[in-house]
């Protein structure tokens, strides 16, 4: 997801995100997994879900 400019610088001084990609520049987060995925869980996120 995208996220500002001061955001990612943030979370590259703590570390808890790597760059990815410099041209478009990107960057992977780290602390998280594929169990925390609601889309690897087959689970679909709360707002696509019809009410």
């Amino acid at each position: 997801m995208p996220c500002s400019e001061k955001r990612a610088r943030k979370l590259l001084a703590a570390g808890r995100a790597r760059v990815h990609r410099l041209f478009p520049f990107a960057i992977r987060l780290l602390d998280r997994t594929v169990t925390d995925s609601a889309f690897r869980q087959g689970r679909k996120p709360a707002s696509t879900q019809a009410a």
